[in-house]
């Protein structure tokens, strides 16, 4: 008998379905443009009961904006009332406003795939958008000669039936939203866009907020200013924005044209801003407008300014004049918040100025009139102008000879320009690193290949704390775009432990990769005569690769990846295949189909696959498989009278009686109150342990012993979105990794049981280990294969610790690196006592570790603040070296430290000393005192031969000489800033001193006695930690605002070299340093967290240059930066 699973609400799902339905997935369009493909079936499915309009109906907390109308163009006082009552007597009317909006794409789907009357369906979207704001202004005529009108059925019937509607202000939209659904989009000319401000009023009270206004000319659709139905469609906006929209448009040239424009609102993470109140975005409209198409199209390249990205202009349109608009206090900090410029109109500016911090109203400017405004809002540098200009200034400069002086102003100009789009591209990297880390870092990398600035070479290096993947992109994914859940292509399969990677596409055609510690290399894409690929899996010895097609299956041998060979075809009797799978010894691979049946092959010492009898399972479909050395199992999902309305059933058998019995040894049921639908199934490749994702959204797990029909349930692991599209397991059992809809790839760590990080990559759905789990491979939506290093370059610790690493070094022990060895110490960190909270800053350890990895010394608070040696050989089994050392402060945390010679250093107070212990044996010994008596030693730095000691009752330093037989105190510095208890030290080897404080770092140069001691001092707030590399040519500090980079070769003159985003708490402990001869900066924080870059950016470039990955192509570059000249990221290869 099968067991049975059940669980609870589905509320935090249904939430993530709203917001995946009305944000920026617009995943209701999505599936009606699907249906609409699919067929007239299709689309009337959208009319009935399903989970995304009762979502929509029950969680949407959109309200209407404008009240409901009579067919005399008055307010149905009736109808209005109804809706506002508690319950209403149609509570099956669609009157909720998101709900509403879904039945009028879904009715506009309906009628062009000929499921409902077209004018049913036109009439249904025009009373909708009428009411919901979605309003076109302008014509709203096609231009003569579209293919539109002359199309096939019933689009043209759509159209020509929405151009009849000349008394409806929606038609324009409603033409833009069949194209959209026809897939029919008009093209893009050209498109500009601009911040806007919005002041907000929610459930949390009110506040502000910053969007981005798009604007975009397309060619072939309507005339006139339109909601952008890919992204609007569940806008609700009121008569004076509409008004402001009329405004805006009459002012542009393109009025009296048959020009057709696309308005979209965006705010966080490209989410449309589906309610928008008032005219203050008018002016903000015709400036960009003006920017889309100015009066004299011809100057558009011209104009000695261009339009400024950190501009936002607000306020209303009457005429071509500016007026005032209100919640100014709220857009004022929405703006500081965002970095903005904002223009007023004047009659507003000295309200504007006075709800403006003082420090701000520099920002603020004003303009009366349409022309001021435009331009106000244009700064930067039309660089084609300039380059026009200097052309003729050349040629004049030729005949009256002052041309040298020309050619200085053409260089400068040259590298100001390009310094500016450096800066361009790596601004853009930052926004995108955490979205689409692999684009990001290839702006990144244009924007040091442009100009070597401070700003690209922070952008770079910041992408090597963020996992970015190396990113293979076929030939044939551009030309086929975005794909979506349910077109299942791409395809992919590795061998677990091997280092290959297949990808199969709908183009019938298969590629094989070889993925090394330096980068991966592509083989020839090669066709397979099958059809579209279904399903593919790799042999655990790499030799074979299965190709399951929509036309005929069959086995490759793979030995040469550069030359596969065809060498079985396979019967799969009619069934559609779903899924493939490979066991790891080579022996066995199976088919999963479409219609509930599994085919099976066993693969012998003849290298010839015998069948074995198919498995049926009646009432299954889209059947699921995992394929094991010991086991096969399968997840499938199927409807069952009397039962939920859909079920989802685990089952293994056993391969080696498959042949001979072809019933199940375990089978289990999972249910759920509102259907249970199965996603993936995994085994681990030891055939130890079994995983299956369900969808609501879980990973259910067991561990499969020796007897297969008895396996042990796990715990099961939450999913973040709506669905787990798939799942894997490494080969060293160490990690699971699942695909969410979240647009994420999470990594579980099956030891610690816990989440450990996520990996960014647009829109993935297929994920797979090789290389024994050191790599990741994830396919997104956009048919590229993104390869992660796992565990990535940021980790898990433990938290309220924080580790002091030696001085760096170059040549560290195997297994030493801080990533490697760090996660291991978790024993050094102590529980939380009883009657203690988590988070006390009581419980603050620190570990310090010395140069050969061996030793550690723990600081605990909780005991005192006793010094505690450890043995950490083998550091997962740490070991007490003698008993503890009394006489610490323990209060803070930097006076605990390792000399380059491995000598632990500690500041007592007990003894007024700072004490020198030798740990090289089993019972440390102190080897030397030195008298102390400047108070509270709280921070200790040991480098060059001098020992630094910082006080904390005078807030000074004391500097001691270790290069005799007895040590002698050099000087004291106490012209540091004594605000703030923040005071940590560094010692370089070249002796430069870095003395870091609340707000600033200040630098010594003590290698020679005589020179001047007035430090340089460098701006740094908050800093908590400061480092040198081993040459003493780079410090790093770690400060609120991120961990800034000098350059310090000349210590009196250092220079920024970058400075890297970090995501650790903000006021709060953290420790930094520098690794592997300066190659790596490694940092520690109270939140258990530890996050690794690389440091050198030349390196770096090299390095992504050489991995293979592919660069960014020509369209990508031109959405992010239109209107930019391509750089290319990397030299062309010969």
């Amino acid at each position: 008998m099968g067991s049975t699973v059940t669980d609870g609400s589905h509320l935090q799902r249904d939430e993530a379905l709203l917001t995946a339905l009305t944000s920026a997935p617009q995943l209701w369009l999505a599936t009606c443009r699907d249906a609409v493909a699919a067929g007239p079936d299709a689309t009337r499915e959208l009319f009935g009961d399903r989970r995304e309009t009762r979502v929509l109906a029950r969680l949407s907390r959109t309200t209407w904006k404008r009240p409901p109308r009579r067919p005399d163009g008055g307010v149905d006082i009736d109808a209005l009332l109804e809706e506002e009552s508690e319950q209403p007597d149609t509570p099956d009317l669609p009157v909720g406003a998101d709900l509403s909006a879904a039945h009028a794409t879904a009715a506009m789907a309906g009628a062009l795939s000929a499921a409902i009357d077209v004018e049913d369906g036109c009439a249904t979207l025009l009373a909708h958008a009428e009411r919901a704001g979605l309003h076109s202004v302008g014509t709203q005529l096609l231009p003569a000669g579209t293919s539109v009108t002359s199309d096939s059925e019933p689009l043209r019937s759509v159209v020509l039936h929405l151009l009849g509607q000349g008394s409806q202000p929606a038609r324009g939209y409603g033409i833009l939203l069949a194209l959209e659904l026809a897939g029919r989009r008009p093209p893009q000319l050209r498109a500009t866009h601009i911040p806007v401000l919005f002041a907000t009023y929610d459930s949390n009270g009110r506040g502000g907020e910053a969007g981005t206004l798009h604007l975009r000319q397309v060619k072939g659709g309507p005339s006139g200013l339109h909601p952008d139905p890919a992204r609007m469609g569940f806008l609700q906006a009121d008569e004076d924005f509409i008004e402001g929209l009329r405004q805006a448009w009459a002012t542009s040239r393109l009025a009296d044209s048959d020009a057709g424009v696309l308005w979209s609102v965006t705010v966080d993470r490209g989410a449309p801003a589906n309610q928008i109140n008032g005219g203050s975005m008018a002016a903000a409209v015709a400036v960009a407008l003006d920017d889309l198409a100015p009066r004299h199209p011809r100057l558009r390249h011209l104009r000695p300014r261009r339009l400024d990205p950190a501009c936002a202009v607000t306020a209303g349109l009457s005429g071509t004049t500016l007026t005032p608009v209100t919640g100014y206090a709220d857009k004022i900090t929405a703006a500081q918040h965002h970095s903005l410029r904002v223009i007023v109109a004047d009659d507003a500016r000295d309200v504007v100025v006075s709800l403006t911090p003082p420090e701000y109203t520099s920002q603020i400017s004003s303009a009366g009139t349409l022309t001021d405004a435009i331009h106000h809002s244009r700064t930067r540098t039309n660089h084609k102008l300039w380059a026009a200009v200097l052309a003729a200034a050349l040629v004049v400069a030729s005949a009256t000879g002052t041309a040298t002086q020309f050619f200085r102003m053409r260089a400068e100009h040259a590298r100001t320009t390009a310094e500016a789009h450096s800066q361009l591209y790596a601004g853009l990297s930052q926004v995108l690193r955490d979205r689409d880390p692999a684009v990001a870092q290839q702006l990144a990398l244009a924007a040091y290949r442009t100009h070597d600035t401070a700003d690209a070479r922070s952008a770079l290096l910041d992408t090597t704390a963020t996992n970015t993947p190396v990113r293979i992109t076929s030939s044939t994914a551009e030309t086929q775009g975005l794909t979506s859940y349910i077109d299942r292509f791409t395809q992919m399969a590795t061998a677990p432990d091997g280092d290959l990677l297949a990808t199969g596409e709908k183009d019938a055609t298969v590629q094989l990769s070889r993925l090394t510690d330096t980068g991966v290399r592509s083989s020839p894409r090669f066709p397979t005569g099958g059809g579209p690929v279904l399903g593919l899996a790799i042999s655990g010895d790499q030799q074979w690769l299965l190709v399951a097609g929509q036309d005929s299956s069959a086995l490759w041998d793979i030995t040469d990846p550069d030359s596969p060979q065809r060498t079985a075809d396979l019967s799969t009797s009619g069934h559609m295949p779903w899924t493939a799978g490979f066991s790891p010894d080579s022996s066995q691979f199976a088919i999963g189909t479409r219609d509930g049946a599994i085919l099976a092959w066993h693969l012998g010492t003849d290298r010839h696959p015998t069948p074995l009898p198919p498995i049926t399972m009646a009432g299954a479909r889209d059947v699921r498989i995992a394929v094991g050395n010991r086991a096969l199992a399968a997840c499938e999902t199927h409807n069952r009278p009397g039962q939920p309305p859909l079920t989802a059933t685990i089952r293994l058998w056993d391969t080696t009686t498959l042949a001979l019995d072809q019933r199940p040894v375990y089978d289990r049921e999972v249910e759920r109150a509102g259907g249970a639908v199965c996603e993936a199934i995994t085994l681990s490749p030891d055939g130890a342990t079994l995983a299956a994702s369900v969808q609501p959204p879980e990973i259910l797990r067991w561990r499969i012993g020796a007897d297969l029909t008895r396996p042990e349930p796990l715990g099961s692991i939450p999913g973040h979105g709506i669905r787990i599209l798939d799942l894997t397991i490494s080969a060293d059992n160490r990690y699971l990794a699942f695909v969410d809809d979240d647009e994420k790839t999470w990594l579980w760590d099956l030891e610690r049981g816990e989440e450990s990080t996520a990996l960014a990559d647009p829109y993935p759905f297929r994920a797979r280990f090789l290389r024994g789990g050191r790599s990741l491979a994830a396919v997104g939506a956009d048919r590229s294969t993104y390869i992660f290093d796992i565990p990535g370059p940021t980790s898990r610790t433990a938290q309220q610790t924080i580790f002091r690493l030696p001085p760096d070094q170059r040549g560290i022990p195997p297994g030493g690196q801080a990533a490697a060895l760090l996660p291991l110490l978790r024993p050094l960190s102590p529980e939380t006592p009883p009657g203690w909270r988590d988070g006390d800053r009581r419980l603050l350890i620190t570990i310090a570790i010395s140069p050969d990895r061996t030793r550690a010394a723990t600081v605990d608070e909780v005991a005192g603040g006793e010094v505690q040696v450890w043995n950490i050989a083998h550091p997962a089994a740490p070991t007490k070296l003698g008993a503890p050392i009394n006489g610490h402060t323990g209060t803070y945390l930097a006076d605990v430290a390792f000399t380059p010679d491995g000598h632990l250093v500690i500041g007592t107070i007990l003894r007024q000393a700072i004490e020198l212990w030798d740990v090289t044996d089993d019972v440390p010994a102190r080897t030397l005192t030195i008298p102390y008596t400047g108070g509270f030693p709280i921070s200790i730095a040991v480098g060059g031969g001098l020992l630094a000691v910082a006080s904390a009752a005078a807030h000074s330093v004391t500097i001691y000489d270790l290069t005799g037989s007895n040590p002698r105190r050099l000087l004291e510095l106490d012209d540091l800033d004594k605000r703030g208890h923040i005071l940590t030290l560094a010692m370089s080897s070249r002796r430069t001193l870095a003395v870091a404080t609340l707000n600033q770092v200040s630098i010594y140069d003590l290698a020679n006695p005589d020179s001047d001691r007035r430090p340089v001092v460098l701006t740094g707030p908050g800093t908590a930690s400061v480092t040198f590399d081993q040459d003493g040519t780079r410090l790093a500090a770690a400060a609120d605002d991120g961990i800034h980079i000098w350059n310090v070769t000349d210590p009196h003159r250092p220079t920024t070299y970058a400075t890297l985003t970090s995501n650790a708490p903000r006021a709060t402990v953290s420790a930094i340093a520098f690794e592997e001869g300066g190659r790596r900066l490694i940092q520690t924080s109270l939140d258990g967290t530890l996050r690794t870059w690389r440091t050198d950016a030349a390196a770096e470039a090299q390095r992504i240059c050489a991995t293979g990955t592919t660069p960014i192509t020509t369209d990508e570059w031109n959405d992010y930066l239109p209107g930019t000249r391509y750089t290319a990221p990397c030299p062309a290869r010969r």
